[in-house]
């Protein structure tokens, strides 16, 4: 039974350290920037309102880069916008930024 249990936690570990950088700090394929910020869009928003939006906070400080839009499930909207950090304040203009649209529904750095 002990030996089962060890290898079970040793098994755990090696997955936990796979989504690991250098320093062994679990990361969740986000190790280093550019960080991806998936913004997810109210139904019914059209491309261009999307693309307007994104764009409109483009400018932005943390800004590396905006991605593409995507339509997941055949009706929701949803863009990647490449920051320099994650979840920090230094995000705060940007994330204010995209709050101030009526478009966007959520925001967040995937898990």
């Amino acid at each position: 039974m002990v030996i089962r249990t060890v290898l079970a936690a040793a098994g755990v570990a090696a997955v936990l350290l796979a989504g690991c950088d250098s320093s062994g700090v679990v990361c969740a394929d986000q190790c280093r920037a550019p960080y991806e910020l998936d913004v997810t869009f109210v139904p019914g928003t059209s491309i261009t309102t999307a693309k307007a939006a994104l764009q409109m906070c483009g400018h932005e400080p943390d800004v590396e880069r905006i991605g593409g839009l995507k339509v997941q499930s055949g009706r929701v909207l949803w863009g990647v916008v490449w920051t320099q950090h994650l979840g920090n304040t230094k995000n705060e203009p940007l994330l204010t930024c995209l709050k101030s649209s009526s478009s966007v529904k959520r925001m967040g750095w995937p898990d």
